[in-house]
């Protein structure tokens, strides 16, 4: 049976979701949940106008322990045993779900257990899926837990002004 489990976190609700079902998990089979946060840094660029590598890497930092502090507590209140895992630079370039992976085999996990926004259509297409990729690539068990959508990938708005 599983004797320890992987949770990626990233600070979403399906994350959220799946940290409850990791807590259920280890409570009732007795084993440790290994946290892990993957920083993705991917992105940074195109959300600002004027782009401080080291001030937005500092935030993604500062928010990635944020979600394995919270996470943790949550474990360590339910009386959970668990580890913690800040990965700073994913193994491969945008490769969340191959860093995921690498991370899992690194630590031996039994299992995976990871939230997933359940997207589909035009939406999956343009945002992809870490926990799609995650679970071609895993040689164990992978739990997805699907959360509420957050809202449109994009909206088209009509202008005021005609």
């Amino acid at each position: 049976m599983y004797r320890r489990i992987m949770l990626a976190v990233d600070g979403s609700t399906p994350a959220a979701l799946a940290l409850k079902e990791a807590i259920k998990l280890g409570k009732a089979l007795s084993c440790e949940v290994h946290l892990v946060h993957v920083i993705d840094d991917a992105g940074a660029a195109d959300d600002v106008g004027y782009f401080a590598p080291a001030a937005a890497n500092q935030k993604l930092l500062d928010a990635g322990r944020d979600y394995l502090q919270r996470a943790a507590a949550e474990l360590a209140t339910a009386g959970v045993a668990h580890s913690e895992r800040l990965i700073e630079e994913p193994f491969a370039p945008g490769g969340i779900a191959i860093t995921i992976d690498q991370a899992a085999r690194e630590a031996s996990v039994d299992i995976i257990v990871m939230g997933t926004h359940g997207r589909r259509g035009v939406r999956r297409l343009l945002m992809g899926s870490v926990a799609e990729g995650v679970l071609r690539l895993s040689r164990v068990p992978v739990l997805l837990v699907q959360g509420e959508d957050d809202g449109p990938a994009f909206s088209l708005r009509r202008s005021s002004q005609a």
